[in-house]
């Protein structure tokens, strides 16, 4: 009967194949299956007959040994250094010396750190190497003396090394495979570690069917190179086939083994050779996951209900994956028009749970930043040249910002709006990053109508972040007085001629080592407001001989403003003019020495 809650249980959604031995083609004569190796290091002859005659048709779990001798320690290091998969090592211990095999396992453990073989000491001098002293004190699964031992005595210390060391290597590899499983949940979405998930319990799997440790697995459809369709790659794999992670199935595997997945996609979904096995899984979709089992013969009953139970559940964590990656991939495409980070803003984690009217009060540097004289550069150009002109523009200008975390709220045409929760630092530093892009672009791409020149604005204090709109249509936005007189006090730029103007409240939040050059200019009466506000023109923003003109003329220039805010308009106007005769270029000067003439 069928039972939901039981993971092993796949009920109506079992392969055919899951339970039945007799499903799948004839299979072709069996090619040579894996064999456990068995090293046999004696100094007489007549041992390497004996043994051979004994153990040459002897086979453990139905897999046949493969036999390999040597007569010396010394040569034995040279096998075993060709054959480190070995099973077990049938070791003399009185060789060249009376101690040559003992040397030979402490070789083993402790230089080529071997834990896996198993071994088993033969020795005609049991006083040389008394039984309870080397049990103890190495690695040895059984000890054996020449003059005692028997066929069947001999036999039966094989079987059970072999399998001693085929535990072993089982619980090393799902011991492997559970790290994996591990390391991979900690970022289970992320493409590399569902590969890595699913090598790990892969891994497991073919510790639990040996010999058939190497396996690979993939996903594909029918015809497999369909040429419209990627071509299938190696999703996960263990064994020999442990490199193979990412390479295209047709470099991994030969010809016959893809005809026969052919033959599983097109069929019941089951292949088994006499050295290998192909199984594809039905999960309702158009591609199957496949699984390639090398080695071995048929499978057992409980062996096929291990595959099939791996097929379902490493299908369903790559559907899932899949879509988990097209919601990032919606979620990215949505951060596009509305950011992530803008909607954080209002205490949400979950664009999910965001409502109208959700808000969050704080206090935030906002940046304005506009294109000086666009309009009339429009008259002269075309409109796709502009929409051209504006994205290429953007395409320069909103890395700078973000880079120094500014969230882009919208683009006003020639125009955008940014907002800098970390503070003052952030914004400045990026409003001067946008002019020295603005310069660099205006050098490499020269326009018929000159250079574009920027105005920015800098104001910093308390917001409203939060979501306005009603059920079907909302947006996230900044309200605060703070917004309008940051917009304002960009405008004022067109006024002045500058290209950076902040407020004091923006000076009085920056570190003192990292602020730049300044120059005051009062307070001044902004459109649409009744308070004035102290303004500062951000010298850094203008090239070195002009800074080092401003600065030098900084004295006059404070005196100037003074002479204006006592109404003292004669000694403003000298001043003033003293400060344009030196520095020509220097529009704010010009703008205040215009006041003070008008006003005289």
């Amino acid at each position: 009967m069928h039972d939901p809650r039981d993971p092993r249980d796949l009920g109506d959604d079992a392969p055919a194949w899951a339970d039945d031995p007799e499903t799948g083609p004839e299979p072709e004569p069996p090619a040579p299956q894996s064999r456990w190796k068995v090293i046999v290091v004696d100094d007489e002859p007549a041992v390497h007959s004996v043994s051979r005659l004994a153990l040459q048709r002897l086979t453990v779990d139905g897999v046949p040994l493969q036999l390999h001798f040597a007569d010396s320690a010394r040569a034995a290091r040279e096998v075993l250094s060709e054959h480190r998969d070995a099973a077990l090592l049938l070791l003399d211990v009185v060789m060249e010396s009376d101690d040559a095999g003992l040397r030979l396992v402490d070789w083993l453990r402790r230089e080529q750190h071997n834990a896996m073989l198993r071994i088993v000491l033969r020795t005609g001098q049991p006083g040389l190497a008394p039984e309870m002293e080397v049990m103890a004190g190495y690695d040895i699964n059984d000890y054996l003396s020449k003059t005692e031992v028997t066929t069947q005595r001999l036999i039966t210390s094989v079987i059970a090394g072999v399998r001693a060391y085929r535990d072993l290597r089982t619980i090393t590899i799902q011991r492997r495979g559970l790290h994996k499983v591990i390391d991979a949940t900690a970022t289970l979405f992320d493409a590399r570690s569902v590969e890595q998930l699913l090598t790990g319990i892969l891994e497991q799997v073919s510790g639990l069917l040996l010999p058939r440790e190497s396996s690979v697995f993939f996903v594909a459809r029918r015809p497999l190179f369909e040429p419209t369709e990627a071509t299938p790659t190696v999703i996960a794999a263990s064994g020999r086939f442990s490199e193979a992670l990412g390479r295209p199935v047709h470099e991994v595997l030969d010809t016959a083994v893809l005809r026969d997945v052919e033959r599983s996609l097109s069929g019941p979904g089951l292949v088994e050779r006499g050295h290998y096995s192909v199984y594809s899984f039905d999960l309702g979709g158009e591609a199957r996951p496949v699984l390639y089992l090398d080695g071995g013969g048929a499978l057992e009953s409980w062996e096929r209900q291990v595959v099939s139970l791996f097929c379902a559940n490493a299908g369903m964590a790559l559907r899932n994956h899949r879509l988990y990656a097209e919601r990032e991939q919606w979620l990215r495409a949505f951060e596009r028009f509305v950011p992530k980070s803008l909607v954080h803003l209002v205490d949400k984690t979950d664009l999910r749970r965001v409502d109208v009217g959700d808000h969050l009060a704080r206090d935030m540097s906002i940046l304005f930043l506009d294109i000086a004289s666009f309009t009339a550069r429009c008259e002269a150009m075309p409109p796709p040249a502009v929409f051209d002109l504006l994205n290429r523009l953007y395409a320069i200008v909103g890395p700078c910002l973000e880079q120094h975390g500014g969230i882009i709220d919208k683009y006003l045409g020639d125009g955008v709006m940014v907002l800098f929760p970390t503070g003052p630092q952030d914004a400045i530093e990026a409003a001067l990053a946008v002019l020295a892009a603005i310069d660099r672009f205006n050098c490499d791409t020269p326009l018929a109508d000159g250079p574009l020149m920027m105005g920015i604005g800098l104001h910093h204090g308390p917001v409203i972040v939060g979501m306005v709109g009603h059920a079907r249509r909302m947006a996230p936005t900044v309200i605060a007085d703070t917004v309008n007189t940051a917009s304002r006090i960009q405008e004022y730029n067109r006024v002045l001629g500058t290209a950076l103007l902040v407020s004091r409240a923006v000076v009085d939040g920056l570190e003192a080592a990292r602020s730049p050059a300044l120059r005051s200019l009062g307070p001044i009466a902004l459109r649409g407001r009744t308070q004035p506000v102290e303004l500062l023109e951000v010298l850094a923003a203008a090239p070195e001989p002009t800074r080092a003109r401003r600065t030098a003329s900084a004295g006059q220039f404070a005196a100037g403003l003074a002479a204006l805010d006592r109404r003292e308009f004669a000694d403003a106007g000298a001043r003033f003019t003293e400060v344009v005769d030196a520095d020509p270029d220097d529009t704010v000067a010009r703008h205040f020495l215009s006041c003070a003439t008008t006003s005289a």
